[in-house]
């Protein structure tokens, strides 16, 4: 048995989950009723008291919005152009969630329910934030409500690491949506499937920010403030574990401006965190303490430049960047040129936040690194449809030839 969140919170068999139960796909890709139900949760989402003060679901909630959700439609419309092509749903679709960043399975959910596609998600039993219930308490009542046909559309679940009911299901499934580490991805490419399931991967990713230090230094006190929020919004939102969340900060200048700059910023944001970061300072301070320590044995960093108990930066040795700790432990490096930075990025690089940049300096990043995002600093947790290399719509679709 599995716990049921959506709809309600019952125990329930995997073969009796209604999306199982019920084989009519009445809703067609980008259906006017599927943008009225998400604009409907949208608009609960941002009238909570709960939630709307909450980032990451304020966040949701603005992107859930119907002229968001209609610009997306409006930018892949094409398709439904095309001759001798008929566009339907792809099915089934299983969504496997991150128990680190709370929301982020819903932009994937929302994205294959727009497509037209039935829709089981399962939930990590570590994931224990109290708002995310109140976020299905809000889709339950748009189920019970003038939604009712969408009880066949979402199913929501909970279970431990059964490896019985992820074979159930990702027999059953059409496609799946895997967010989770690279572990995960291996687990679940063994599981047997059907022949033609659409799998999209979401595996380990890194991020950074790049920040032109001359800038910085020419900026005045509100304009400091004002960055040093959009930095601290892409740190701390996620308990900065997110795969769009920055790593590192690397500045671009000689090795004054980025000292001066660096200075700077630690000290802004530390405040800034200081007064809006809730969580254990004691916990945070062990596990940051111990990562310093790890990462001064294996000689990946010079000892902190700065560190207190909400932030701490230590400096890159090495062409490589390691996998942050979390809770605000950032590596630091100083570059001369755009040049420099290419060592550091490989494959697992996924969004680079940046701020200050020259057009020309800006362009040189744009053609030169391997990043799948390149967004102004501020930006990096902006979920989009086109994710991961992916355009997520598109995957979520069938297509048939006929002449």
């Amino acid at each position: 048995m599995v716990e049921s969140l959506v709809p309600k919170k019952i125990s329930i068999s995997i073969e009796t989950l209604p999306v199982f139960n019920n084989s009519d796909f009445i809703y067609q890709p980008m259906d006017e009723i599927i943008l009225n139900f998400l604009s409907n949760l949208s608009k609960k989402i941002l009238k909570d008291l709960e939630l709307r003060v909450e980032p990451s679901y304020a966040a949701l909630g603005f992107w859930l919005r119907k002229s968001n959700i209609k610009k997306i439609v409006n930018e892949n419309k094409d398709i439904f152009l095309m001759k001798n092509v008929r566009i339907k749903p792809i099915g089934i679709v299983f969504h496997l969630c991150p128990s680190n960043v709370d929301t982020m399975f819903f932009y994937s959910l929302a994205i294959a329910l727009l497509a037209g596609n039935k829709n089981i998600v399962r939930i990590s039993s570590r994931l224990k934030d109290p708002l995310i219930d109140k976020l299905f308490l809000l889709i339950n009542e748009l189920i019970e409500s003038e939604f009712q046909l969408f009880i066949n559309y979402l199913n929501i679940i909970k279970y431990e690491h059964e490896e019985q009911y992820n074979q159930a299901v990702s027999l059953e499934s059409d496609a799946r949506i895997i967010w989770g580490g690279d572990e995960t991805i291996n687990q679940f490419k063994a599981i047997k499937t059907k022949p033609k399931v659409k799998d999209l991967y979401f595996a380990d990713r890194i991020s950074l920010s790049l920040i032109n230090a001359k800038t910085v230094l020419g900026l005045n006190d509100n304009e400091i403030l004002e960055l040093s929020k959009n930095l601290y919004n892409d740190i701390y939102t996620f308990d900065q574990k997110g795969c769009s969340s920055p790593h590192s900060i690397f500045l671009l200048g000689n090795k004054k401006e980025t000292e001066v700059a660096l200075n700077i910023l630690y000290n802004k944001i530390s405040k800034i965190a200081e007064t809006n970061y809730i969580n254990d300072i004691n916990s945070m301070a062990s596990v940051k303490f111990n990562r310093l320590a790890e990462d001064i044995i294996s000689n990946d960093i010079i000892p902190a430049i700065y560190k207190n108990n909400y932030l701490t930066i230590t400096e890159l040795t090495k062409n490589k960047i390691p996998h942050t700790c979390g809770l605000g432990y950032i590596y630091y490096k100083s570059i001369n040129n755009i040049k420099d930075l290419m060592p550091y990025l490989n494959e697992k690089i996924q969004t680079i936040g940046y701020f200050g940049l020259t057009k020309k300096e800006l362009y040189s990043l744009q053609n030169n690194s391997i990043a799948d995002r390149i967004v102004p600093v501020g930006k990096a947790l902006d979920f989009d449809y086109i994710w991961d290399g992916y355009n997520i719509l598109m995957e979520m679709l069938s297509f048939k030839y006929i002449i």
